[in-house]
């Protein structure tokens, strides 16, 4: 059986005042009329009021991926000045303090924001998220499988975050202990089949451990949208890195998980 992928990214920057480079505590209403106008959909509010996310379509070719983010990038970032504010493109911020900023006022903020407590507090992150689409539920299954043997390969081609409160942590990674404080996030488990996986979900549902398979925050999980996300990733500090991780680091690694599920 043949596969077609589709690939899209989701992009989270810390957004910062052009002058002191600290987050800002909430964006300028200028700034997110504009950037709605502009980019519609594409963009969004991130956990923290200094957060925005930028999310690409689905494109089957990498080069079309990231010559959209290309454009998501310039325009917020040339929205931003106009505002007297810099996109940040880091997994943490290098002296930003997570008690000086607010959660963002939406629904699921407020909502993580209730059931992980001080956990969740301490969530001043940004990453870098890659869907690929696997039509086939089973097909799914064991792509997802075999990709999780490659995902401590993918966090080190792209750390970003050495940095936490004025400190260097002595890490390249310090966004992925933030991370690991999370419950169900980390390394996912295996599934035998897409069946497995739903009487896992509902399992926690009727458990009341989670309302839907949204709040489970493996490094690569089923997502909403029927795809695979690739969630372990630090944010690409530059379009290049991006670019490359997305082209030799997921493409390869897809592949080869693709001809193991094969076999």
């Amino acid at each position: 059986m043949k596969e077609k992928f589709t690939v899209g990214v989701e992009e989270e920057f810390f957004v910062v005042d052009k002058n002191t480079l600290d987050v800002v505590n909430d964006l300028p209403n200028d700034f997110q009329r504009e950037a709605k106008d502009e980019l519609g959909e594409r963009i969004g509010r991130e956990f923290r009021k200094c957060q925005i996310e930028l999310r690409t379509r689905a494109h089957e070719k990498v080069s079309d991926v990231v010559q959209e983010l290309r454009t998501l990038r310039s325009t917020a970032a040339q929205i931003a000045e106009k505002n007297g504010l810099h996109l940040v493109a880091a997994s943490t911020h290098p002296f930003a303090k997570w008690e000086n900023v607010d959660a963002a006022p939406q629904e699921r903020a407020s909502y993580l924001s209730k059931i992980l407590g001080g956990v969740g507090w301490r969530l001043l992150v940004c990453g870098m998220h890659i869907h690929v689409e696997v039509q086939n539920e089973e097909w799914r299954v064991d792509v997802f499988n075999q990709l999780s043997y490659f995902l401590p390969h993918l966090l080190a081609l792209s750390t970003s975050s050495p940095f936490w409160r004025g400190e260097d942590m002595q890490m390249d990674s310090f966004r992925t202990v933030v991370m690991q404080n999370l419950p169900r996030s980390g390394i996912p488990p295996r599934f035998e089949n897409w069946n497995a996986y739903n009487q896992y979900v509902e399992l926690l549902k009727r458990l009341r451990v989670v309302p839907d398979k949204s709040k489970i925050w493996w490094d690569l999980r089923f997502s909403k949208h029927g795809t695979l996300e690739v969630r372990v990733c630090d944010m690409c500090t530059s379009l290049n890195d991006a670019r490359s991780w997305t082209h030799n680091s997921l493409i390869h690694s897809l592949i080869a998980a693709s001809m193991m599920a094969a076999r």
